[in-house]
């Protein structure tokens, strides 16, 4: 792996996108969720954030796919790498100390990524009329949320003080 280095070389108008993405993805999360319930005056805002988060996702894909960097980050969230593949199993067979980040999370990473990208699409479309996007737009929400449940787990889990003062293996 590349010893997170991407992380402190990733411009500062990337960490704005990809901050703005999270954010407006997470307030869609529980704006559709409050919707969904009965709360009727959240779909203004589901709506004016949805359009928010396409524009940050757009900008995020344009980093990952137009920047050098950006495209080796692409690699890791993919697991386009053997190395990357490499981490992921060890770490499902749980016999890896590497940082679930360059493995596990990574990959919950770029399928947090793909869903997001795919459920404000769907969004978009059902904004402009196409009702019959509903029900693909609520289950892949409905997916998102648990991506988003688990990356958050799996984070807590890799920067526990605990786990990150474990001497890692080197092989």
């Amino acid at each position: 792996m590349n010893g997170g280095t991407w992380v402190s070389q990733r411009p500062l108008w990337a960490w704005l996108f990809l901050l703005g993405m999270v954010l407006t993805v997470t307030f869609q999360l529980i704006s559709g969720f409050a919707f969904a319930m009965g709360v009727t005056a959240a779909l203004s805002w589901h709506i004016a954030d949805g359009l928010a988060a396409s524009l940050f996702l757009l900008g995020e894909w344009t980093w990952l796919l137009g920047t050098k960097l950006g495209r080796v980050h692409l690699r890791r969230i993919f697991l386009l790498t053997e190395a990357y593949r490499d981490s992921f199993r060890r770490q499902l067979q749980g016999s890896d100390d590497a940082p679930l980040r360059d493995g596990l999370n990574a990959a919950l990473e770029g399928w947090f990524l793909v869903a997001a990208t795919v459920t404000v699409i769907f969004g978009i479309a059902l904004w402009r009329g196409c009702g019959i996007c509903l029900m693909a737009h609520r289950i892949l929400a409905w997916i998102l949320s648990l991506l988003w449940l688990v990356h958050l787990a799996l984070s807590v889990w890799d920067h526990w003080p605990s786990r990150s003062n474990k001497p890692r293996r080197t092989s």
